[in-house]
C-alpha cells in the first residue's frame, strides 16, 4: 500500500495541511525527530515545496525570524531621545534669553548702554549655539528613524 492511500498519511497530511507556512517552517528548522516522525517530516516537505514554490531551507538551518529580531535600533527609544532633545533645545533658548534680559534689566537701572548690550552677547550667542546644536540632535534622530523605516522590508 503507498502512502498516499494510506488512511493515517492522509491524517497527517490534513493536520498539517492546517498550519500556516510559519509554523510548519519552524518545526523543519528544528528537526525535532523525537517529535515528529519521518512521515510528518516527509509531509511537511511537500507542503511547504508546494506553498513557498522552492525547496525549503536546510533543517537545522537558523531561524530567518530570529536574524530580524537582532537589531540594535530601539525606535521608540530613538523618538523618545529626539522629542527630549527639542523640549531642551527651547527650554535653554528661552532660558538663556531671560538670562540675558535679566542681566540687563537689572545692571542699570535707566537706560541701558550700548556696550552693555555688546558685553552680554555672548550669553545670548551661547544659548543660540546650544539651541542649534540640540536641534540639529533632535533633527538627526527623526531622520535616522525615517531612513530605518524606509529600508526595512
Amino acid at each position: 500500500m503507498s502512502e498516499q492511500s494510506d488512511p493515517l498519511y492522509d491524517q497527517i497530511h490534513d493536520r498539517l495541511q492546517e498550519k500556516d507556512t510559519g509554523e510548519l517552517l519552524e518545526i523543519w528548522k528544528k528537526n525535532n525527530r523525537d517529535e515528529w516522525s519521518d512521515t510528518a517530516f516527509s509531509i511537511i516537505h511537500d507542503i511547504l515545496l508546494d506553498r513557498l514554490g522552492s525547496e525549503p531551507p536546510p533543517q537545522g538551518a537558523p531561524f530567518e525570524e530570529e536574524a530580524e529580531e537582532e537589531t540594535f535600533l530601539d525606535i521608540d527609544k530613538i523618538a523618545s531621545l529626539s522629542a527630549i532633545a527639542n523640549a531642551i533645545a527651547w527650554v535653554v533658548l528661552v532660558g538663556y534669553a531671560i538670562a540675558w534680559v535679566a542681566n540687563l534689566l537689572l545692571g542699570f537701572s535707566g537706560s541701558i548702554p550700548l556696550s552693555q548690550i555688546f558685553a552680554l552677547l555672548p550669553l545670548l550667542l551661547q544659548g543660540l549655539f546650544l539651541f542649534i546644536v540640540l536641534r540639529f540632535v533632535s533633527e538627526a534622530l527623526y531622520l535616522l528613524l525615517e531612513i530605518v523605516e524606509n529600508t526595512r522590508p
